[in-house]
C-alpha cells in the first residue's frame, strides 16, 4: 500500500508497506501535471499526465528502483481515479474538469454543458499517466 500525504508544504509519500512492515517511504517534489480534454462518441474525455521526482529518506528492505518506481507510479494512477469517483459522487469536479474543457475547447463545451454545468462520469477520465523518478536518499540500499 502507498499513501502520499501533504503536511506542511512537503509532499510525503508514497509509502510502500509489504504485509504488515513499511517497505519504503518517499518524500515527492516537483510534481507536474496536465490535464488534456477531447471529446469521444459526443462525451468529454480527459487524460491525465503527472510527473514527479521523488527521494527515499527510508528504505527498509533492498527493492529494485524501477520495482519502487512502478509500484509508487500505480498506487498514485489509483489514489487520482479514487478521488475522482468520491468526487463524483458527491456532484464534486476535483480536478476542474469542466474548466479544462472550456478554456481548450469552449464551442464543445457551449454544445455539452447544460445551465453552465458539464455532466461528468465514471468513463470521464481516460489514460493516466503517472511517472515517479527517483532521484536519491536510501539510494544505495536498491539493487
Amino acid at each position: 500500500m502507498i499513501i502520499i500525504l501533504l503536511l506542511a508544504g512537503l509532499t510525503f509519500g508514497p509509502l510502500i508497506k509489504g504485509e504488515k512492515k513499511i517497505k519504503a517511504l518517499m518524500v515527492v517534489n516537483k510534481i507536474k501535471s496536465s490535464i488534456r480534454p477531447r471529446i469521444v462518441n459526443g462525451k468529454p474525455v480527459f487524460d491525465i499526465k503527472v510527473s514527479m521526482q521523488a527521494t527515499l529518506p527510508q528504505l527498509s528492505t533492498s527493492l529494485h528502483k524501477q520495482k519502487l518506481e512502478q509500484q509508487a507510479a500505480q498506487e498514485i494512477n489509483n489514489q487520482i481515479r479514487d478521488t475522482y469517483l468520491t468526487g463524483l459522487d458527491k456532484d464534486i469536479d476535483v480536478y476542474g474538469l469542466s474548466a479544462k474543457l472550456y478554456r481548450s475547447m469552449p464551442k464543445e463545451w457551449q454544445e455539452l454543458s447544460t445551465k453552465g454545468q458539464l455532466k461528468l462520469g465514471q468513463s470521464s477520465i481516460g489514460i493516466i499517466t503517472v511517472k515517479v523518478n527517483l532521484i536519491s536518499g536510501g539510494i544505495s540500499k536498491m539493487k
